[in-house]
């Protein structure tokens, strides 16, 4: 492990934005290895510090990995463009939609659209997606490229920190409903319809809402059900990255077969876990790509509209009651062999590269020698309260910035985010010990 202060380097970085350090490092720390392997510098930036980057530090980038493209961070992204930094998205979340349709609705959102010229890489997963959202915007990025699902390339790899064995993984989908930084039901609602795509009304997406708080509990009292009946099989409960994990507590502190936990990344989970309990949640065709069952809890819903992406159920055992799922769960107890499931329509959204996404993803950025020279650079702004933030931090200091923010956003929200942050530790579980580590005030460099 080599540990460096920072100096000034006449070689400008190349920047990558963490946005879940335990569901996006492991991929991204194998991504910023390759290219320091290309005798890079490579800064990982967590998410919560990206303003700060562009406001101090924009002249040390030539070029800034986003994590995605979407109504929170439009701004910041044309901001960079607008000091001359190229700009890449590298966004493997959003798969969403019952048949997939999240990605494309960035291309048709008008807000979004009319920026995309903007952006110099738009990497996607597979050519099913690239096509359908190139087909719906007549504006695009410069470069759209497939890359193939770039977090798998921790299983590629072999990396694995999961010590523990013969457990069931449950995995949750209720962010818009547990969501980390929110607290209110009606904040939920109202941010649900703000970064919505399509025109939904507040009273619908009201009522999207209210069933989903339903479903929610409903999963809760499934799972607390077969927690009850199967007391000599061990759970791994792992609520979706951008969950709070204290709704789910009360079964690891009433059941001594289950832990809650965000540890680790879902793949390296599923990896060693026997199979998947899931709820609409994109874990099973992870889980389908490395050849693992799934089992889904598919009759908690009464209607197909509420599912978030339908081919999570069609690469699942769909049970249709909890005795279907009690049968699966008997097989486990008594270490009989459960065949997984796979769809078709899988590859149309995970398409899985031979080679390492990372390398590809590299190579494809480093060939690429273009300049760009933005004009009217100080018409484009960030939010003023990122220029607030950015002042208190610089002028009175982190503290001060930490205390002002408990303030106004409470003690929950100043936790959810300290899970944003992450070390040099745990950048080294995925690189080699040998890549030098520089931490800076925003970011962590990585050079050889």
């Amino acid at each position: 492990m080599v540990v460096g202060q920072l100096k000034e380097s006449k070689l400008k970085y190349i920047g990558i934005v963490v946005d879940h350090p335990s569901r996006d490092l492991p991929a991204l720390s194998i991504l910023a290895e390759e290219f320091v392997k290309k005798k890079r510098h490579v800064a990982l930036i967590p998410s919560n510090k990206i303003d700060h980057v562009l406001l101090n530090e924009n002249k040390k980038f030539e070029l800034i990995i986003f994590n995605f493209y979407r109504l929170e961070n439009y701004k910041k992204i044309i901001y960079a463009k607008s000091k001359n930094i190229k700009v890449a998205i590298l966004d493997q979340e959003a798969i969403g939609g019952v048949n997939g349709e999240a990605q494309k609705n960035i291309f048709l959102n008008p807000i979004l659209k009319k920026h995309l010229n903007k952006i110099d890489f738009f990497f996607f997963t597979s050519n099913y997606l690239k096509k359908i959202c190139l087909n719906s915007s007549e504006i695009l990025p410069k470069n759209n490229v497939v890359c193939g699902y770039h977090k798998f390339d921790i299983v590629k790899k072999k990396y694995n920190n999961v010590k523990i064995q013969n457990f069931i993984l449950i995995s949750t989908n209720f962010p818009a409903t547990n969501p980390l930084f929110v607290k209110s039901k009606n904040k939920i609602i109202e941010d649900t319809v703000k970064f919505s795509n399509n025109n939904t009304n507040l009273k619908d997406m009201k009522d999207v809402i209210e069933k989903k708080f339903k479903l929610q509990n409903k999963f809760f009292l499934e799972i607390e059900k077969i927690l009850q009946n199967y007391p000599k099989l061990k759970f791994i409960l792992r609520p979706h990255p951008f969950e709070k994990s204290k709704f789910w507590k009360p079964l690891e502190s009433n059941y001594k077969n289950c832990k809650v936990t965000n540890e680790f990344n879902s793949l390296e989970w599923i990896n060693k876990c026997k199979f998947l309990i899931h709820l609409d949640c994109s874990t099973s065709c992870e889980a389908s790509m490395l050849n693992k069952p799934s089992i889904s809890l598919k009759y908690l819903f009464k209607d197909i509209e509420t599912l978030t992406f339908r081919v999570a159920h069609e690469c699942s055992i769909a049970c249709n009651n909890f005795n279907e799922v009690k049968a699966y769960l008997d097989q486990a107890l008594f270490k009989k062999k459960i065949n997984p499931r796979f769809s078709s329509k899988l590859k149309n959204f995970f398409f899985n590269p031979e080679i390492l996404s990372s390398k590809y993803i590299v190579d494809i950025i480093c060939k690429d020698k273009s300049k760009i020279i933005f004009k009217n650079q100080n018409s484009i702004k960030l939010d003023y309260i990122s220029y607030i933030k950015n002042f208190i931090e610089n002028c009175l200091g982190k503290n001060v910035h930490d205390f002002i923010l408990f303030l106004f956003r409470g003690r929950e929200v100043m936790h959810s985010r300290k899970l944003k942050f992450f070390s040099e530790n745990d950048i080294y579980k995925y690189i080699d010990k040998k890549i030098k580590i520089i931490k800076s005030k925003y970011f962590y460099l990585l050079s050889i």
